[in-house]
């Protein structure tokens, strides 16, 4: 109720007072007068109350203004700060960034340069390794041909020596073992008259082993056969690669390593009874694709070391030369020299 509204109630109830009334009826309007004036005091009490509470809210607004004017300011202030130092950080982070990125340019460049020149030197090496490796077994194998060169002329003087000290005579000439005319050629032609020869075919059992013991066991048999001196061939072409043992040619397909060596092993066995004695000639070479005449064993696929022609494609009197056939022979021929045996014919043989 307003201030106006409670001085209306006062004014009605001190009118009532004015006219007559009972003295109860009377004492009720001054209790209602007095309960007014209460009413109208506390509706003073809640006007300066308001008032109060409405200039405190005023100021509390005007202070709340201002603050968040100052905070408003503040973050404004840091916002700039913040955004100032940031762009600075960018801006030093991209500079970073491409320095960085320039360096590490320029050090790729570097390394992919180095990583090029890997594979050349690689290469570079793994040629020398090839040429280290063909040297190596260049030189292994002549040194084997070597030492079974000496190995062969220490046998033959022995051979010989024990030759010389029985007075052997040979009442026929040595009988050399063979069905191959192409090999009954080439000896004709790399022993010449060195040594009374003649030659037979005779059906000899295949043999396995090592060749100098095929080649023995194969000159035993024929002395038996011909019950006189003999001379038997065994020739093998050995791969490298297999450790030596001989094969076919297609079976180093599978393999890098194509080197290998022509082996050929005499045995020369004076009678039935007598010991043979062995005689070993080597030629190192490498393994090709045919060429050539094909009318002699592996001749076509058989390039001897030092030449670019295989056996096939060599003259015939400079294979004889190199050839694993004419090395072996040659030692025979020498211990038949150094032995001095006596051939004395029997015509009734």
């Amino acid at each position: 109720m307003s201030l106006n509204g409670i001085n209306g109630i006062a004014q009605i109830t001190t009118n009532i007072n004015n006219i007559v009334l009972s003295k109860p009826e009377k004492e009720e309007c001054e209790k209602v007068t007095e309960a007014t004036e209460s009413v109208k005091e506390g509706a003073k009490e809640v006007r300066k109350t308001c008032e109060f509470m409405r200039d405190t809210a005023s100021s509390a607004a005007e202070s709340v203004t201002k603050m968040t004017e100052q905070v408003s300011e503040k973050v404004s202030e840091t916002t700039e700060n913040i955004t100032d130092a940031a762009k600075g950080t960018v801006q030093g982070a991209v500079g970073v960034a491409k320095r960085t990125s320039e360096k590490i340019k320029e050090k790729s460049k570097s390394e992919k340069e180095e990583c090029e020149k890997v594979p050349e030197a690689a290469e570079s090496v793994k040629e020398g390794a090839k040429e280290v490796r063909k040297t190596c077994e260049f030189m292994r194998d002549t040194a084997s041909s070597a030492a079974e060169r000496v190995r062969g002329k220490k046998r033959a003087k022995m051979a010989a020596a024990r030759a010389a000290g029985s007075g052997l005579v040979l009442s026929r000439p040595v009988t050399f073992v063979t069905g191959n005319a192409k090999k009954l050629e080439e000896v004709r032609a790399i022993l010449g008259d060195s040594i009374p020869f003649r030659s037979i075919k005779l059906d000899l059992p295949e043999l396995q082993g090592e060749p100098e013991d095929i080649s023995k066991e194969k000159a035993r048999l024929a002395a038996k056969r011909v019950n006189g001196p003999v001379l038997v061939e065994d020739t093998c072409l050995c791969f490298n690669a297999l450790k030596g043992l001989p094969g076919l040619n297609n079976l180093l397909m599978a393999y890098e390593d194509k080197s290998a060596y022509a082996l050929c092993v005499f045995s020369l066995a004076l009678g039935p009874e007598k010991e043979p004695i062995t005689f070993m000639g080597k030629t190192p070479g490498k393994i090709v694709p045919p060429r050539g005449p094909n009318d002699f064993g592996w001749d076509p696929i058989f390039q001897p070391d030092g030449y670019d022609q295989t056996y096939a494609e060599l003259p015939k009197e400079e294979k004889n030369k190199i050839s694993h056939r004419s090395r072996a022979l040659s030692l025979v021929r020498s211990h038949f020299a150094q032995a001095e045996y006596a051939f004395q014919m029997d015509p009734s043989i």
